[in-house]
């Protein structure tokens, strides 16, 4: 079930410092999410960029702490999708 939706802008280094040209839904879930990775899985986390959402897994966002392989947390993963707009799984 959805629990919340929160808008997110892109970050610049020029004043006003944000850009909302484009904005993201972080989609906030009470379960694991679907993510479309080819076949459909269950995870903590998924970023799609056709439709400019996050789908997070609160539990994992609240509880998982930081993945020992690369240091992030779920969302910071789901944020590392966005900032070089690539598929990896850790």
């Amino acid at each position: 079930m959805l629990l919340e939706i929160m808008m997110i802008c892109s970050l610049t280094q020029t004043a006003p410092f944000y850009d909302c040209s484009e904005q993201w839904q972080i989609q906030v879930y009470n379960q694991p999410v679907t993510c479309d990775v080819g076949t459909q899985i269950l995870a903590a986390g998924c970023t799609n960029f056709e439709s400019k959402t996050i789908k997070i897994y609160d539990y994992a966002m609240n509880n998982y702490g930081k993945d020992p392989e690369d240091g992030f947390t779920v969302l910071e993963h789901e944020l590392e999708h966005l900032k070089c707009m690539c598929n990896f799984h850790s």
